[in-house]
């Protein structure tokens, strides 16, 4: 079933799209779109506290995600399952399960929003259009995605906890 609704999207593939997701696709590399949010974030003082927060939630799903989970359940890529599945993108060598793209995005995205609901909605919008362009691109399965993304969002109440944590000892 799966295999049939990334068939689905690939049907909606056309120069523009490809372009538009492929620049999509490729914010969400290594947390670069992250990395650049947070340090903005952290430069204004009523922005500290999310711009942290982002940063302690990129670091929690790289190690969750990419470190631990993918090689602990090493599910196939759908593009490594079904060869009829064009990825137009470089072929992944990781394993699929989480979607790494969406769980740091999702982390950082809702991380800020538990402190800025404006910027945070924003960067949810964006989280959205990066975890949506793995499924288009056929290098992960719709539950890799949406689990990537649940696991984002619990994971920026841990890094939320946790700054919050730090706010209080350091009164």
């Amino acid at each position: 079933m799966e295999l049939r609704f990334l068939h689905f999207i690939q049907t909606a593939h056309s120069h523009k799209l490809n372009s538009f997701f492929y620049v999509v696709t490729h914010l969400g590399d290594c947390g670069v779109v992250w990395i650049a949010i947070g340090a903005v974030l952290i430069c204004f003082t009523h922005c500290l506290k999310s711009g942290s927060a982002l940063f302690i939630a990129l670091a929690l799903s790289a190690l969750l995600g990419n470190v631990l989970l993918k090689n602990i359940i090493m599910r196939q890529r759908p593009c490594w399952v079904d060869t009829s599945i064009l990825t137009l993108l470089h072929n992944p060598s990781d394993y699929s399960f989480p979607s790494g793209h969406a769980f740091s995005s999702f982390a950082c995205a809702f991380s800020v929003y538990l402190y800025d609901k404006n910027i945070g909605s924003i960067l949810i919008l964006l989280a959205i259009m990066i975890a949506f362009s793995r499924l288009y691109f056929g290098v992960h399965y719709p539950t890799d995605v949406i689990f990537g993304a649940i696991f984002g969002i619990c994971t920026s109440f841990m890094s939320y906890r946790i700054i919050e944590y730090i706010c209080l000892v350091n009164r």
